[in-house]
């Protein structure tokens, strides 16, 4: 059943504080203040699934180029992939990404959706409205290429955001990362990226900032058929955080997925499965979104 928030409309000011301001703490995790921190929350099922880490594959991984866009390279080709999650609120996070190799590397454009619920407002004659308490899109455009012996990668964001259907705000953002395999070309592989790198929303006189971050890991093969990997982010006005994740590939195209966020407390597990058929692939992942609470995103994609 679909849950409305009723609110005095003498606190849609503290409202505003907490819907643009207030960072997702079982991803964001700092002290600090950021706007649309639905930025924070993985997309990518895969990613989810094995605790918030950039598990990248070799052949390109088009949903983990919001974790970190050089990981698209690699595609060899065209690819496409929805995603849509829930939270505790009633929120919703929606995305579509498609990716197309090139000749001198891969380019993709993505967008993505995010609707915070609704709420009533009451005013002091007893009158109610029910309005949209946040909604905001991000379009995306990036690129990755070989230099050297790194694979490098840009993203290129534009931010629109929209409070209580009264303050609206934009913003551009970028995302810069690059990734360096073994010299054999396969696992294991590190990845470094800067995300949310941006100017910032200002839906009255006081700017808020973006939920930039570094994120640093790595990816390796460690048993049959498994794949591990472990990522440490640090958002730029938080506190950093530790994730790990696996990867089983049970059977040809059939994975099962675990993670655990080091740092998140009590509910730190995520897990999921994936499987693939032909051209077409679906994921699912649980993942933390609050100290009792839980995310589920389910992606699909299709590549020809």
């Amino acid at each position: 059943m679909k849950r409305i928030r009723t609110v005095p409309i003498l606190l849609v000011p503290i409202l505003l504080l907490l819907l643009g301001t207030v960072p997702n703490r079982a991803y964001a995790g700092g002290a600090g203040e950021s706007a649309v921190s639905f930025m924070t929350i993985p997309l990518s099922a895969r990613a989810s699934a094995m605790g918030n880490t950039c598990a990248f594959s070799r052949n390109g991984d088009l949903s983990g180029a919001y974790l970190n866009p050089a990981v698209i390279l690699g595609l060899e080709e065209t690819r496409a992939a929805f995603s849509h999650q829930t939270g505790i609120a009633d929120d919703t996070l929606s995305s579509f990404i498609i990716g197309k190799p090139f000749a001198n590397g891969v380019g993709a454009l993505s967008f993505i959706y995010y609707n915070a619920g609704e709420i009533e407002l009451n005013d002091l004659t007893d009158n109610t409205r029910t309005i949209s308490a946040e909604t905001d899109y991000v379009l995306s455009g990036i690129y990755s290429r070989k230099f050297a012996d790194f694979s490098t990668g840009l993203s290129v964001k534009f931010i629109q955001s929209s409070l209580v259907e009264e303050f609206s705000a934009s913003a551009f953002a970028v995302d810069i990362g690059v990734l360096k395999y073994s010299r054999s070309g396969a696992l294991p592989a590190l990845s470094l990226a800067v995300t949310n790198l941006g100017t910032k929303l200002k839906y009255n006189e006081r700017g808020e900032k973006l939920p930039s971050a570094i994120r640093a890991g790595i990816v390796s093969d460690v048993y049959y058929n498994t794949t591990a990997a472990f990522d440490i982010i640090k958002p730029l006005d938080g506190d950093m955080k530790k994730n790990i994740g696996l990867e089983y590939e049970m059977a040809a195209g059939t994975f099962l997925r675990a993670g655990y966020q080091l740092d998140a407390g009590i509910n730190a597990v995520s897990f999921g499965f994936g499987i693939k058929f032909q051209k077409f692939d679906i994921n699912f992942g649980m993942a933390p979104d609050s100290a009792m609470n839980s995310r589920h995103i389910l992606s699909m994609g299709f590549r020809w």
